[in-house]
């Protein structure tokens, strides 16, 4: 069961993912929490802030 959750649950960020980079970000890459980054987007998804901390850096975006 816990299996199959994850698979849906993989597939709607999946999609999600794409809705954002093919309307918002267009060309750039939607980033996606985890593990070794922190990825906080805002203003209806227009502007980002990510952290990777395996190279300590920190970028912050905005799309127009």
């Amino acid at each position: 069961m816990a299996q199959k959750n994850t698979h849906r649950f993989n597939t709607l960020v999946e999609q999600f993912s794409a809705n954002v980079e093919s309307v918002v970000w267009k060309i750039k890459k939607v980033l996606i929490l985890g593990t070794q980054n922190f990825v906080r987007y805002t203003f209806n998804y227009y502007t980002r802030s990510h952290i990777n901390f395996e190279n300590d850096n920190i970028t912050i975006e905005t799309d127009t």
